[in-house]
């Protein structure tokens, strides 16, 4: 994989996050109209999503080579993509939305009275 593609796959980071949010006729829709690579780092997002498989095994399904798997997930990895790097697999890492609220003496009070 030379450097345009891996640029391009960085750079397509809030795509693909927003591709995996969208319903799976609009993924359909949308696939075909992608070129080579982000189709290929889709296929490895797949594996990744839904199965917990090595490298190697994710290029064999693929039927590419593991350098090129590792390669773009790394990619994904420093575009921003949630997901947790090991030695010998990748691991989908979403982070939780989560809107917090602090407890204070003042939110306790109003709380108590409810």
């Amino acid at each position: 994989m030379n450097q345009d593609t891996y640029t391009k796959i960085e750079k397509a980071v809030p795509f693909l996050v927003k591709y995996f949010e969208l319903d799976q006729t609009e993924q359909a829709w949308i696939y075909p109209y992608l070129d080579k690579s982000l189709r290929t780092t889709i296929g490895i997002l797949n594996l990744i999503i839904d199965s917990s498989l090595s490298y190697e095994e994710i290029a064999f399904d693929l039927k590419i080579n593991t350098n090129t798997v590792i390669q773009k997930i790394n990619a994904l990895d420093n575009g921003g993509f949630p997901l947790e790097i090991k030695a010998d697999k990748a691991i989908y890492a979403p982070s939780r939305k989560r809107n917090l609220i602090r407890r204070t003496d003042e939110f306790a009070s109003v709380v108590g009275k409810l």
